[in-house]
């Protein structure tokens, strides 16, 4: 156990980061490989508090015996617990979590499905990154300089596109013409959802809860229209949609579910393209060289060879990758189900098991010096040494990787692509430098702290159609 005099950084995130997903799990972000404490080892440690226990991993090579462990290692109390936290009644003691896991590969996995879905954000962006479209669509938080240059607040402007975006692609058009501003309201509850893994009584989230509620009667009211008669909704959302009623779970409680697909959906997506963009703002000698090196895949002002888009931009990738890098701040876990041997060390049944992805993405023996550092070359000529080892876990890993990384690196990657085509983009004002708040859980990335934006100038660019 540690005392409160060693290790007070870590002890710190400890306190601040009980009971996510309804068991005791500690956010740790800070580098405690660095401290003292824990003599640079790697080791396996172990965290007693408030009588649980966690083992902690940081050593590449443990993870893989954690992800490769399905025996005595659990992953369905998390899934069962998250459903508890979004209210969803899990019917018959199962985890539904786990079709809906297996249907969002068939989604999200690359074929037909994916492509279907990316064909729609593409559409999507398409028709609304114009300058005139932006001035209504974002008419609550752009201002305008000219009839030509507009400035926008990129956290808020970036949050509405991406995720009115993917409402479109998974929902059609209906939840917009039943709520215009589901947009906004998800906003709402997403900036506060981790008091959701933090399991705050409603007296102390009344404001999340409200947004929580609202979601549910859009998604009622969503159940309540034939699915004939939507249109436009992807494969995923009919086939779990089926699935909740050959089980005769009731609207009320689907409306539940769904809302939760809607946060884990918009969620990371946005938080991603925001990273990106920011960095590219704070680097603009990397703004020429991406948008040089994405031009053959268009004609004019439209995005048309996606192949080229995802598989031969070396740069525009090495800048997605080191996003990842530094954004990344949740953690996979697992209930030891039996005495388990970890890195040498035996981990005792009950006890949970955290991998914190932030510190094996700083880890300066694997991906170099300044790790607090934007700086996309160190991916250089490394980019399947870097990402296809065991330091590299952006998304989890093992039968529990997140499916989403293939559409979230597409989607990004078509708008910021098709921003910077289409627009000069730059600060407005003085250079301001947001900070990562590293001490909320989150189920991917990090946001911005709370409050923080900065002010983006959209110019339209000039070139022939």
């Amino acid at each position: 156990m540690l005392d409160s005099s060693s290790g007070s950084e870590l002890i710190c995130a400890v306190f601040r980061g009980f009971a996510a997903l309804d068991v005791n799990i500690p956010v740790v972000y800070m580098n405690c490989t660095n401290s003292n404490y824990f003599g640079n080892t790697r080791d396996p440690f172990a965290i007693t508090a408030l009588g649980s226990t966690f083992y902690v991993i940081t050593e590449p090579r443990h993870t893989i015996e954690v992800y490769k462990n399905m025996e005595t290692l659990s992953f369905e109390e998390f899934l069962v617990g998250l459903m508890k936290q979004t209210r969803f009644p899990n019917p018959e003691g199962q985890a539904l979590g786990y079709f809906v896991r297996d249907m969002r590969h068939h989604q999200l996995f690359p074929g037909q499905n994916l492509d279907l879905l990316e064909k729609a954000m593409l559409n999507w962006f398409n028709r609304h990154l114009r300058l005139p479209v932006l001035q209504t669509l974002c008419a609550s938080c752009t201002a305008s300089t000219s009839e030509c240059v507009i400035e926008v607040p990129l956290v808020k402007w970036r949050s509405e596109l991406f995720t009115r975006a993917g409402e479109v692609a998974y929902f059609g058009d209906t939840l917009e013409k039943i709520e215009p501003n589901m947009a906004t309201t998800f906003l709402e509850y997403d900036d506060l959802s981790w008091q959701v893994l933090y399991q705050y009584p409603r007296i102390f989230s009344s404001k999340m809860h409200t947004a929580m509620d609202r979601i549910q009667e859009i998604f009622l009211r969503y159940f309540e229209v034939p699915q004939g008669k939507r249109q436009g909704d992807a494969w995923f959302t009919k086939a779990v949609e089926d699935e909740c009623r050959a089980l005769g779970i009731s609207e009320h409680d689907m409306a539940r579910f769904m809302g939760t697909v809607y946060w884990v959906v918009s969620t990371n997506t946005r938080k991603a393209a925001f990273s990106l963009l920011y960095h590219l703002l704070c680097n603009p000698s990397l703004i020429p060289i991406i948008r040089e090196e994405t031009v053959p895949a268009f004609e004019g002002s439209t995005l048309t060879d996606l192949n080229y888009l995802h598989n031969h931009c070396p740069k525009f990738e090495q800048a997605w990758y080191e996003t990842l890098r530094l954004s990344s701040n949740s953690a996979s876990a697992r209930v030891i189900t039996r005495d388990t041997v970890i890195g040498g060390r035996l981990m005792r049944k009950g006890s949970k098991i955290l991998v914190p992805y932030r510190l094996l993405h700083h880890n300066e023996a694997v991906f170099g010096g300044e790790l607090e550092r934007f700086r996309p070359e160190r991916f250089e000529g490394r980019v399947n040494a870097l990402t296809r080892g065991p330091s590299w876990r952006p998304f989890g890993g093992g039968k529990t990787m997140c499916p989403g990384h293939f559409v979230a690196k597409r989607e990004t990657a078509i708008f910021v692509a098709m921003v910077l085509r289409r627009f000069d983009v730059a600060m407005a004002g003085a250079r301001a430098v947001l900070e990562l708040d590293l001490g909320k859980p989150v189920l991917g990335l990090a946001d911005r702290k709370e409050s923080q934006d900065l002010s983006m100038r959209i110019t339209p660019r000039k070139f022939e159609d």
